[in-house]
C-alpha cells in the first residue's frame, strides 16, 4: 500500500499548482509544497488580494501599508513612518490619516510624496465606486491594471516575472471558479477574502505525517518517489515555448522531462489538459510531443470525459529508454 507522503505531484510552471491544491482541498487530502509556497502564499498574490481588502475597506492597515508604494510609487519607508506618527496621535487609520494630510501644508512630506498619495487615493475611491457594478474577477483584472502592478511585472526580465504575472492570470480563473461555485453567496468578495486567508495561514506547520508532496520539476531535482504524476504535459505548457525558442532550448525543455520522469520509482502517471486559461482566453491544446516520443509499449493509455492520462506500465524501461533518446540526441 501506498502512502501519501510517497507520492509527488510535478508540474513545469509554478502557476499550475493552483487547480491541484483547490482539487486536494476540496477532497481533504493533506499536502505540501516542497521547496515552494502555497497558491495564496505568494508574494504577488498576497499583493492582490491586499488591494482587494484595502478596496472593501480602506481602513485595513495592514492591507493599505502592502499596497501603498506597491508597485513603487516614491512612498518611502520614512514617509510611512510619519503617516504612522499621526495616525497615532489622532487615533485614526492611515487611510484616514493620508485623506487629511492631502489639504494641509505639511514640510515633512514633499509636493511630490503629496502627489502619489492623492494618486493612491484616486485609484482606490474609483475601483471601490465600481466594485459593485463588477464581478469579482473583473474587480481583480482591474485591479492588476489600474494600479500599475501588470506594466510592473511586464516591464521586469526573467523566469520569476514571469511566474508572477501567469500566478496573478490564475488567480483570475480561481475568482471566476470561486463564482460558480459559490453562486448562492451573499458577500462573494468577502467569503473570497476568508477563503484566501484560510489558505494563506499556518497551514502546511500543522499537517499530519502524510500529506501528498507537489513541486515544481526543479525542485523535484535529487529526489525520488514511488509514485509521480507528471501534470501539464501539454504544447505550449511543456516545452512552454512561449518564454524562449529554438532547438538548445527545446532540448533545455526535453532534458527537463526526462529529470521529472526519472522521479518515479515504481509508478508514474503523465496527464495533460484539453484546454487551459492561458494569457486572458481558453486555448484548446495538443499532448506535449515529449509523449509522443516514449516507446507506446511503455505506456497505458486511460481517457474519460473528464481526464485523460498515460500511466507507464513499468518505470525501469521507460527510465532506460529515455536514457537512450537522450545519448542520441
Amino acid at each position: 500500500m501506498v502512502t501519501k507522503i510517497e507520492i509527488a505531484i510535478l508540474y513545469r510552471n509554478n502557476f499550475l499548482s493552483r487547480r491541484l491544491e483547490e482539487e486536494l482541498n476540496g477532497r481533504g487530502i493533506p499536502y505540501i509544497i516542497y521547496g515552494g509556497f502555497r497558491f495564496f502564499e505568494r508574494s504577488e498574490i498576497k499583493d492582490m488580494i491586499a488591494y482587494l481588502r484595502v478596496i472593501v475597506n480602506p481602513d485595513d492597515d495592514s492591507a493599505f501599508e502592502r499596497t501603498i508604494n506597491n508597485p513603487p510609487r516614491g512612498i518611502g519607508q520614512k514617509t510611512i513612518d510619519i503617516i504612522r506618527k499621526f495616525a497615532k496621535a489622532d487615533n485614526r487609520s492611515l487611510w484616514k490619516t493620508i485623506k487629511s494630510l492631502q489639504n494641509q501644508n505639511n514640510d515633512e512630506i514633499s509636493s511630490r510624496v503629496k502627489t502619489s498619495l492623492t494618486n493612491y487615493i484616486s485609484l482606490i475611491e474609483i475601483i471601490s465606486n465600481e466594485i459593485n457594478d463588477l464581478s469579482l474577477d473583473e474587480i481583480l483584472i482591474k485591479i492588476y491594471k489600474e494600479s500599475k502592478l501588470k506594466s510592473y511585472y511586464s516591464e521586469q526580465k526573467g523566469e520569476e516575472a514571469i511566474s508572477k504575472q501567469e500566478n496573478i492570470e490564475e488567480l483570475f480563473i480561481t475568482a471566476e471558479n470561486f463564482i460558480k461555485n459559490n453562486y448562492d453567496s451573499e458577500n462573494i468578495i468577502d467569503d473570497f477574502l476568508d477563503n484566501a486567508a484560510l489558505e494563506a495561514g499556518d497551514y502546511q506547520s500543522k499537517l499530519d505525517n502524510d500529506p501528498v508532496q507537489l513541486m515544481t520539476i526543479h525542485s523535484a531535482k535529487g529526489l525520488e518517489f514511488p509514485v509521480v504524476f507528471l501534470t501539464g504535459l501539454e504544447e505550449g505548457i511543456f516545452p512552454n515555448e512561449n518564454r524562449k525558442s529554438g532547438e538548445d532550448f527545446l532540448e533545455e525543455e526535453r532534458r527537463l522531462c526526462y529529470v521529472a520522469i526519472t522521479r518515479a520509482m515504481k509508478s508514474l502517471y503523465i496527464t495533460f489538459a484539453n484546454a487551459r486559461y492561458l494569457h486572458g482566453s481558453y486555448n484548446y491544446l495538443m499532448p506535449s510531443r515529449f509523449i509522443s516520443e516514449i516507446p507506446d509499449e511503455l505506456l497505458e493509455s486511460v481517457k474519460s470525459d473528464n481526464y485523460q492520462h498515460v500511466k507507464s506500465k513499468n518505470v525501469i524501461p521507460l527510465r532506460k529508454k529515455m536514457i537512450i533518446n537522450m545519448a542520441l540526441r
